[in-house]
């Protein structure tokens, strides 16, 4: 169940609601903060709105990266699943085959 949240990034108060709990949304609301603030600080013609959405799409691109080897990690898992499940079929003979 969803619950609120109250959080302060870079002293904007923010009110979310979230299944996470406090402690999560505290841990996530630090990183963005600490990643605006990096930003912020390497480049100090940067808007907090400017700072904020190059955070946003390096967080998509990290999210994409994982997301994408995750997959590629699922595929091989299911892969040798396969493999073992067709060795097992072949010690068990023709009549008796696993199904996946």
């Amino acid at each position: 169940m969803k619950k609120s949240h109250v959080v302060s990034i870079l002293n904007q108060k923010l009110t979310l609601r979230s299944d996470a709990s406090d402690e999560t949304v505290t841990q996530i609301a630090a990183l963005v903060s600490d990643r605006v603030r990096e930003v912020m600080d390497a480049s100090k013609s940067a808007s907090m709105l400017t700072a904020a959405l190059l955070v946003c799409m390096n967080m998509a691109e990290e999210l994409r990266r994982f997301e994408e080897t995750r997959g590629v990690q699922n595929a091989r898992t299911a892969q040798k699943v396969r493999d073992i499940i067709r060795l097992v079929d072949m010690q068990l003979g023709a009549g008796s085959q696993l199904a996946l």
